[in-house]
């Protein structure tokens, strides 16, 4: 019986993250790795659901549900593993990710002791473009975000990071 339990709960949890697909870019000294999956409607209440499609202000949508959504985003570099706080990218919907973007959309650079994961999203009026700067001498991140139709006025936020 334990063996079959055992068997069943690996099965769901391999189902589960079987669609979560993973991009990296590279800097200097390290790696950014950006894991994206399929939206899955069922996961969500109705509410929810409701809430996600009059979202006049959701990054990546427009009116719409999300096709995929940010799962985690990491920094591995100098024998640490640094992850972004997931309140910094959970509404960064349908980031554009993966084989069918081109490597603009995506990109981290290095600048003097900051790291800049740059990454843009959506279409239309629900397009956004994202940066994520990683200050590691004081654990912080700050995302910069800039969506349509006010470019010129980033939302800011600022988090505490963890190493893992």
């Amino acid at each position: 019986m334990r063996s079959r339990i055992f068997a069943t709960t690996l099965l769901v949890l391999v189902t589960v993250y079987a669609h979560a697909e993973t991009d990296k870019g590279e800097f200097e000294g390290g790696v950014v790795y950006w894991q994206y999956a399929k939206f899955d409607p069922t996961q969500k209440t109705q509410a929810e659901l409701n809430e996600l499609t009059v979202c006049a202000v959701c990054p990546g949508i427009d009116g719409y549900l999300p096709e995929f959504i940010t799962e985690k985003v990491w920094l591995v570099g100098n024998g640490k593993r640094i992850t972004v706080p997931t309140s910094m990218t959970e509404d960064l919907f349908n980031p554009h990710v993966g084989p069918k973007y081109v490597e603009s959309a995506f990109s981290v650079t290095k600048l003097k002791d900051k790291v800049i994961i740059n990454i843009s999203g959506g279409d239309g009026s629900g397009s956004y473009h994202a940066s994520l700067i990683h200050d590691p001498k004081n654990m912080i991140v700050t995302r910069e975000l800039r969506q349509f139709p006010n470019p010129d006025k980033p939302i800011n936020k600022k988090s505490k990071l963890y190493t893992k």
